[in-house]
C-alpha cells in the first residue's frame, strides 16, 4: 500500500487548527535546527583555529630573548604592555571636570604616540643583554 500525502492524511484525520499548529510547529523547529546547524560550523571554524594555532610554535623575536645579568644570575626579559580602552572620539570639556582635564582625539593621538615611544624606549634601552 502506498503512503498517503501530507495533505491526504491532513484531511483524514487533522482539524485545520491542529494542521495550522503543526505546519507552525515545523516551520520554528527547522528554524531552530538552521540555527543550531549555523553556531555548529561556527565552532568547527573556531575549533580548527584553535586547531592551527596550537600546531604552530611561537617564536618571540631574537632580541626579546636576550639574556640579561643580574649580579651573578642570567635570566632572559619580555616587555609586556597593555594597549586598549583609548576612547578615540570622546570629548572631555574641562568646565565638564572643574577645569582638571581635557580630552579629544588630538589628545588621544599624541598619548599614543608617546605609549608607543616609551615602549620603543624601554625594550630597546632599559632591556640589555
Amino acid at each position: 500500500m502506498k503512503g498517503k500525502t501530507l495533505a491526504q492524511f491532513s484531511a483524514e484525520h487533522l482539524s485545520a487548527a491542529e494542521e495550522h499548529r503543526l505546519r507552525r510547529e515545523n516551520k520554528d523547529l527547522r528554524r531552530q535546527l538552521d540555527l543550531a546547524l549555523a553556531a555548529r560550523d561556527i565552532d568547527q571554524r573556531y575549533e580548527d583555529f584553535i586547531l592551527d594555532c596550537l600546531a604552530h610554535k611561537a617564536r618571540p623575536p631574537k632580541w626579546a630573548m636576550r639574556s640579561v645579568k643580574d649580579g651573578a644570575r642570567m635570566h632572559q626579559v619580555m616587555p609586556v604592555t597593555n594597549f586598549s580602552d583609548w576612547h578615540l572620539d570622546e570629548n572631555v570639556r574641562p568646565e565638564e571636570v572643574q577645569n582638571k582635564n581635557k580630552y579629544n582625539r588630538e589628545i588621544a593621538l599624541a598619548r599614543i604616540k608617546q605609549y608607543f615611544g616609551n615602549v620603543i624606549k624601554i625594550c630597546t634601552s632599559y632591556v640589555k643583554g
